[in-house]
């Protein structure tokens, strides 16, 4: 190679028709400071070849248009072309490629995929010795034999052995390529097996571990198989479940562990599961042995073994999740029965509703079968009187009449809670002993279980709140406490309802009397006045309320009076006496005062309470009675006092003939009243005078020209 050849850059053609291919050869030339040209198949590459001669030709052997064994053939003829040195890559290295790569004139060839320095190794030594001789002057040809087939063999002695070097060079590259990839496969072999080792172990850590899980997991696990849906397997809490045994567990289906009723479904829902392909989660019961019915959720799948495919279920026994929500569900629904309760009887206007409305709503908001309400006699028999009733069977309460007396019939749970004033419970009618008399007809109605709370006034119990339940053990402390609540609340009601009739009589009472009602604070203001204040004083409520008495001061009582009854009133006691008052209308009248402080149960006073009676009239009568008695005294002593004198002597006489045993002359004398020595007529003042049917009275004197009782 000349001065200026290795002064310039050397151009080295690639034939390639993948463009990938051509880029990762294009990219390793470059770097190592060749100049690259591409063509895309053998045609192009020719083409290109005589049109720029490049120092050195690497084509694919499989392309369109023209192959690359077709190519070198076609170079190494060319009279301009021939001493440019042809590299052939292939995939190909059987001794048949080989052949025809000589035979076509190749100089050598690198196997796909190459290794990059073996790749600029082989250019090097091609370009730096040069074919010196033609092809067809080192023509030879020579017949081998491979594979029990001859072939033919044309070549160059330089070109046969650069190729001998390629096959050494690549079947030394393959070796040491072997012999690494021997070397990995080696390392991956012990790398292999530490992790089958590894492996082995944890699998069977993990077959123990999962033993133990399955084992003592506090879930019940169960393995059901899928071709006859018998057990498989199961953990020991699933033995705890279900009642039984592995081995028994093994000799059932599945669904056999359901109640009776419910087998057949849970068949059909297991023959569902396999048909859809996938397991699912749901609530259910197992029966177990003894007949008892214990709540299981479980979530099943479907896996595979090498024994076979398998449903496995976990399942967990949710008891106490189920008697949580049903005594949360018992306390919901106290609590729902108490607030419609409590708003129900803030409406109520009669005992007989609320009483009424009280059951009702047991039984419609609380959900209980029976609510009854009975109040306790005070008779010699001791009864409860049913009052009121509702739910199941409702209609058997009214004839029902039970004792509260301590006796073998007064041991129900009403009863008791009569005696005791505290709530009663009979968690199971079945077998409670005060239940005995009324076990049958009561389980024949449907009720399993009753509580009775007392209602009380104070430590008055007067009856007792009755609710029965369809399930045993019904009542648990918290919706006791609310029912009680409830019960107190009733009772309250009743109290409070009896409070406001009688307090609406006594109004009516107050508001109807004849006599004015006046009430006051302890200041004097007047807080309340009834109808007949205002028709005797002419003020209206509203003209009356907030004023002092005072309004009605007719100035004619006397200083002494107001300090008698304030005397009186501060000492907390009642005072009497008489006003003479003015009218709003300035007319003046006459009252009869009782006035009386109003005391409350702590002994304090809170209210004056005055009760006045209008006695204007009846002064006036007095006072004309008294003037017209004057009158006829006055005409007694002047008119009648010479029959005086005839009465005298006839007593007189009469005790003159006593005193001579001689009868009485005048009997008349004896049956008339003797006068006084003031000549008045007996009986005072307000004595009557004896009427002799002439319209005038005598006062016992016979009047002039009466006949006396002379013999």
């Amino acid at each position: 190679m000349t001065e200026q050849a290795q002064s310039k850059p050397l151009e080295i053609l690639i034939v390639e028709d993948s463009a990938v291919e051509a880029e990762l050869l294009r990219r390793t030339l470059s770097k190592a400071g060749y100049v690259v040209s591409a063509a895309r198949d053998g045609e192009q590459g020719l083409q290109m070849a005589r049109a720029r001669r490049p120092a050195l030709v690497m084509s694919d052997i499989n392309m369109p248009l023209m192959d690359g064994y077709q190519l070198c053939h076609a170079i190494k003829y060319d009279d301009e072309l021939w001493n440019i040195p042809l590299i052939l890559l292939t995939v190909l290295s059987e001794p048949k490629d080989i052949i025809e790569a000589i035979n076509s004139g190749a100089d050598a060839y690198i196997v796909k995929p190459f290794a990059e320095a073996n790749l600029l190794e082989r250019i090097r030594s091609l370009l730096y010795a040069p074919i010196e001789r033609r092809r067809a002057d080192e023509r030879r040809e020579e017949v081998v034999g491979y594979s029990g087939n001859k072939f033919t063999i044309v070549g160059g002695g330089q070109q046969i052995l650069n190729l001998l070097l390629s096959v050494y060079e690549n079947t030394l590259n393959q070796n040491l390529e072997l012999i690494a990839i021997q070397s990995q496969l080696n390392l991956l072999n012990e790398s292999l097996d530490k992790q089958v080792s590894e492996r082995t172990a944890a699998l069977a850590d993990s077959m123990q571990r999962y033993y133990n899980l399955f084992s003592n997991a506090r879930d019940g696990i169960v393995l059901i198989d899928t071709a006859t849906g018998l057990v498989a397997d199961c953990n020991t809490e699933f033995e705890m479940q279900s009642g039984r045994t592995l081995a028994e567990l093994k000799n059932l289906h599945i669904w056999e562990l359901r109640p009776q009723a419910l087998r057949e479904t849970a068949r059909h829902n297991f023959e569902e599961v396999l048909a859809a392909g996938k397991g699912g989660s749901n609530e259910l019961g197992f029966e177990r042995p003894d007949g008892s019915l214990i709540p299981i959720e479980f979530v099943s799948s479907l896996i595979t073994l090498d024994s076979g495919d398998y449903i496995q279920s976990i399942c967990r026994d949710i008891t106490e999740r189920k008697q949580t929500e049903q005594a949360l569900n018992r306390v919901n629904r106290a609590l729902r029965t108490l607030s419609e309760g409590n708003r129900a009887f803030v409406r109520a206007t009669s005992e007989e509703e609320l009483l009424q409305t009280a059951v009702r709503n047991i039984v419609e908001n609380g959900g209980y079968s029976l609510a009854t309400i009975g109040y306790a006699g005070d008779s010699t028999e001791k009864i409860i009187t049913p009052m009121a009733w509702a739910g199941a069977e409702e209609d058997c309460c009214a004839q029902e009449h039970t004792t509260w007396a301590d006796t073998d019939k007064g041991q129900v749970p009403a009863a008791r809670a009569i005696r005791s004033g505290v709530l009663q419970i009979c968690h199971d009618i079945a077998v409670d002993p005060g239940f005995a008399p009324w076990k049958e007809s009561a389980l024949a109605r449907g009720y399993a279980a009753n509580i009775a709370l007392p209602l009380a006034n104070g430590s008055k119990v007067f009856g007792a709140l009755s609710i029965y339940s369809a399930e045993k053990n019904a009542f648990d402390e918290q919706e006791a406490r609310l029912l009680n609540e409830l019960a107190d609340d009733i009772a309250y009601g009743i109290v409070n309802l009896r409070a406001q009739t009688m307090l609406n009589k006594l109004s009516l009472a107050v508001e109807q009397s004849p006599e004015s009602i006046v009430i006051t604070d302890l200041d004097a203001k007047i807080e309340y006045v009834n109808e007949t204040f205002v028709r005797n004083t002419g003020y209206s409520r509203e003209e009356a309320i907030g004023q002092n008495p005072r309004i009605l001061h007719s100035g004619k009582n006397s200083r002494e009076a107001y300090d008698d009854m304030w005397g009186h009133l501060t000492r907390g006691v009642m005072w009497k006496g008489e006003f003479i008052n003015w009218r709003k209308d300035g007319s003046e009248y006459i009252e009869s005062v009782f006035i009386s402080p109003v005391i409350d149960a702590g002994g304090h006073v809170t209210h004056y309470l005055a009760i006045k009676e209008d006695i204007t009239e009846r002064k006036l009568a007095e006072s004309k009675l008294a003037e017209q008695f004057e009158e006829l005294r006055r005409w007694y002593k002047t008119t009648l006092g010479q029959g005086m004198r005839t009465l005298e002597l006839k007593r007189e006489v009469n005790e003159l003939l006593s005193q001579a045993g001689q009868p009485p002359r005048y009997l008349s004398v004896a049956a008339e009243g003797s006068l006084r020595s003031s000549g008045e007529p007996t009986g005072g003042v307000n004595s009557a005078p004896v009427s002799t049917g002439s319209g005038l009275p005598t006062f016992g004197v016979p009047l002039a020209g009466e006949q006396s009782n002379e013999e």
